[in-house]
């Protein structure tokens, strides 16, 4: 698992900074355009192509970033963090999905 785990580390993590502050994956364009039309007042972001859940956590994200002062390279940044770390949280899920899973099958057999 140690392996595993260190390889999806490896695989989400190196590169989180990769074009910034010039290029934009498509995705991420798309994403922080709604979230540049949200306010406290109308959180709506009037677009749910993509998980409404995750243009909710990069406006707070935004929020956050702004009051101390970054810029919208620190945002992509925090954004691309919180993806691989659910990308990380996911990987260690379906190992204990697994483990689980084998379990069972051993204990039936």
């Amino acid at each position: 698992m140690l392996l595993i785990g260190l390889g999806a580390v490896g695989l989400r993590f190196v590169g989180l900074s990769w074009g910034l502050p010039y290029e934009l994956h498509p995705d991420e364009a798309v994403i922080l355009a709604r979230v540049a039309t949200m306010s406290w007042s109308n959180m709506n972001p009037g677009f749910f192509m993509y998980p409404g859940l995750f243009i909710y956590q990069i406006f707070f994200l935004d929020r956050i970033v702004t009051a101390f002062g970054g810029e919208t390279q620190h945002l992509i940044h925090a954004a691309r963090l919180l993806t691989a770390t659910y990308g990380l949280a996911t990987v260690g899920f379906v190992y204990l999905l697994g483990a689980r899973l084998a379990a069972d099958v051993k204990e039936l057999a």
